[in-house]
């Protein structure tokens, strides 16, 4: 064997060993089981169960949190109709916390009984990202002025 066909075969080898290295580590971010956040009841319970217009609203997250990554979140006041608020990004830590989020309720937004549906959305690696979604407990929204 002579040093150009020698050179082609280690070449050869590792242009396919290459290539199937980098299939394992696709096949491994798409099946992988990535475990980002837990939370520990059905739904997010309203500190408040009334708001007014142009107000907010608290709701109480317990949570177990796994990774260290921001998250894309999207919320929704949803009843008879879906109001749906801008994106926006979270850095939560790590480990197990209960804490208040206060959500603005939005003025146009129109009196009712209504409930949070928030999508957090993780970008766990380049290829694959993972939405969870979780809702509030069911509260009322009145009229600025006072008026249900």
């Amino acid at each position: 064997m002579n040093k150009i066909e020698k050179l082609m075969y280690t070449l050869s080898f590792l242009t396919i060993t290459s290539g199937v290295m980098f299939g394992l580590v696709i096949i491994y971010w798409m099946v992988f089981p990535y475990r980002v956040i837990e939370w520990n009841s059905d739904y997010f319970p309203i500190v408040t169960k009334t708001a007014t217009q142009g107000g907010s609203i608290t709701f109480i997250a317990d949570y177990c949190k796994y990774r260290d990554m921001s998250a894309t979140i999207s919320r929704s006041f949803i009843n008879d109709i879906i109001y749906t608020t801008p994106e926006s990004t979270t850095q939560r830590q790590t480990g197990c916390h209960v804490v208040n989020i206060v959500v603005p309720i939005p003025q146009e937004l129109p009196p009712g009984n209504y409930y949070i549906q928030t999508v957090y959305k993780y970008d766990v690696n380049p290829i694959r990202s993972i939405t969870l979604i979780h809702n509030t407990d069911q509260f009322t929204v009145v009229e600025a002025g006072g008026k249900p």
